[in-house]
């Protein structure tokens, strides 16, 4: 007579199989998770194209006068931007067609999600911008602005600039009245300010209405800064110039400007 068999995993078979699972979630969850981040910035990147060319119908129709303006908030806003994992970086300067920036919601996502956005200038030329903020930030920066890219890490290497200027001429941080920079971004220039610990009237940015003018923006900056009484008469300046790769230089600059 035989013996009634028993069909079944033992134990120990239990143990290994629930063992490969936890492994092959532990690959595959954080792989499905990137790619669900990716495709919401390929969504924020479409919302930003389409406020970039509705910005540059503006300035055909309207003149320069529209750079200054906010983007059109039924093609691009914070609402709009909610469902990409995205916001205005700073709603009242980063949200005009002149110069546009959207960073992420959730500081968790900078690691796979860059810094986006745009600049248009009076002659209709329109700039992509990216900062790579992560790990995992450079295909889709470097997708977006091409050689705009900033990369956060290149931020320290200004910084080390800027103080090797005031290091060979005995100089201190509170020696400096005003930190002109090339006004290339407004998001670089905001992450210099927190680095540095100086305030917006110490490292001026002017990107509201004109974007970045490239070799213009600084002598622009200072221009502005006169005409509306924000200017250190017999002041001493650092003033540096920057570009694509973050090639700089830089000098201090005694004003002896007289107003007339």
């Amino acid at each position: 007579m035989e013996k009634n068999r028993q069909y079944g995993f033992t134990l120990l078979e239990l143990i290994v199989v629930l063992a490969g699972l936890g492994i092959l979630s532990s690959l595959a969850i954080p792989n499905a998770l990137k790619y669900f981040d990716y495709a919401r910035v390929d969504e924020a990147k479409a919302l930003l194209n389409s406020a970039a060319a509705d910005c540059l119908q503006g300035l055909r129709r309207k003149g320069s006068g529209r750079l200054g303006e906010s983007v059109d908030k039924n093609i691009l806003s914070n609402d709009r931007l909610e469902s990409t994992g995205y916001k205005f970086t700073d709603i009242a300067t980063t949200s005009s067609c002149g110069n546009v920036l959207i960073t992420v919601i959730s500081t968790g996502d900078q690691e796979r999600m860059p810094d986006l956005g745009f600049t248009i200038n009076s002659e209709g030329k329109l700039t992509k911008i990216a900062v790579d903020t992560g790990d995992d930030t450079s295909f889709a920066a470097k997708g977006w602005a091409g050689k705009n890219v900033t990369e956060a890490a290149g931020l320290k290497e200004l910084m080390d600039y800027n103080q090797e200027i005031l290091d060979k001429n005995n100089l201190e941080d509170q020696d400096i009245s005003h930190y002109l920079f090339h006004q290339a971004t407004w998001k670089m220039l905001d992450q210099l300010r927190h680095r540095m610990n100086v305030d917006e009237q110490r490292l001026p940015i002017e990107l509201a209405d004109i974007g970045n003018t490239v070799s213009c923006t600084i002598p622009i900056l200072i221009d502005r800064m006169r005409s509306r009484g924000s200017w250190r008469a017999e002041s001493t300046n650092m003033l540096v110039g920057f570009g694509v790769g973050l090639s700089w230089a830089g000098c201090l600059w005694e004003d002896r400007y007289q107003s007339r």
